[in-house]
């Protein structure tokens, strides 16, 4: 004997079904809770339409609930979809909808804009929502793989974009458009960037460095050591004048030293400290035209290659040429 098909199997059934949306589930499955409970177990044969009707006819409390509910969906969608369709992304919350784009939707969508209110970000129909918008668009989400990829092209235009920072994520945010993919998240998109200058940075002072002779190379260490450690002694000098002066020991001792530093040094260039080596000329005068001789002098010895900065934009040096400012020698020297 065939066993009888009750309402409980139908209603899974029912649910179950392909292509049905997960809010219209959820709607459902709200809609039939108590229903199943009472005659879940009934067969279908045996249940009147008059049931039915008087059950659906009594849920007014959960039908004013749902319209609500429709409506802000259906708003929460269309909003979604626009602002997919102008910014090639999503909102990353609600507070980057302003006031005046949800009255203009809802106006469209002829929905009062406060039912905006119901919409749930953070539920599952919002993750079918986008995932609808991304396909409808061809677009995919960004993968470990993408955010690679992206990485290393974004070292590459460095230069370009003259290490700047903005301008660099407006060249991602339209290199993954072109690409059609979802951009990452803001704070996600910042490490890429920043991994991709650190990137270049790496590879640019690899082949600066790979461009100087080893007597270059040794030259500029040994000055920024040098000079690094006059530095040290310059800031300290106040705080220990004192003491000297308390003890004629360190005097000698120091005097001592002095001479000895003193009979080291190549007489033949005057000697500039590393914070004078790094200031502009100032106002022109014989003093100033002396020191920047005396920096022309050091360069020299240097003997670096005339095209060593050739193929590099003077707003980038600019951008090294700050920074070496208000670096300490011994930061510079951790570099390549």
């Amino acid at each position: 004997m065939k066993s009888a098909v009750t309402l409980a199997t139908v209603t899974t059934e029912f649910l179950e079904r392909p292509g049905l949306a997960p809010s219209t589930r959820e709607t459902y499955e709200l809609t039939l809770g108590l229903l199943l409970q009472k005659y879940g177990s009934w067969s279908i044969e045996i249940i009147s339409k008059q049931t039915l009707v008087e059950y659906l006819n009594n849920l007014s409390h959960l039908k004013y609930t749902t319209h609500h509910k429709h409506q802000a969906i259906l708003l929460g969608f269309a909003i979604l979809l626009k602002f997919f369709e102008i910014y090639a992304r999503f909102p990353e919350n609600n507070q980057e909808i302003s006031r005046s784009v949800v009255d203009y939707v809802a106006k469209l969508l002829d929905i009062s804009p406060q039912k905006y209110s119901y919409y749930d970000w953070q539920g599952r129909s919002i993750k079918y929502h986008r995932a609808q918008i991304r396909e409808f668009f061809g677009f995919q989400e960004t993968k470990v793989s993408d955010a690679k990829e992206l990485t290393n092209w974004l070292a590459e235009q460095a230069l370009i974009y003259e290490l700047k920072f903005e301008q660099l994520k407006l060249a991602a945010v339209a290199r993954l458009r072109n690409l059609k993919l979802e951009p990452p998240t803001d704070l996600r998109l910042e490490r890429i960037i920043r991994s991709a200058i650190r990137n270049f940075e790496s590879k640019f002072f690899r082949d600066i460095t790979s461009q100087l002779s080893n007597q270059s190379k040794k030259w500029i260490d040994d000055f920024l050591k040098e000079k690094a450690s006059d530095q040290e002694l310059d800031d300290t000098t106040q705080v220990n004048h004192d003491k000297q002066l308390n003890n004629p020991g360190d005097i000698q001792l120091s005097q001592h030293l002095d001479d000895t530093s003193n009979s080291e040094i190549n007489t033949d260039v005057t000697i500039l400290t590393w914070a004078e080596l790094k200031t502009d000329p100032g106002r022109i005068g014989v003093e100033s035209f002396q020191k920047e001789v005396a920096k022309l002098e050091i360069f020299e010895q240097l003997e670096l290659p005339t095209d060593l900065f050739k193929k590099i934009p003077t707003k980038v040096l600019q951008v090294y040429k700050s920074r070496v400012v208000v670096e300490h020698p011994r930061d510079l020297r951790r570099h390549p």
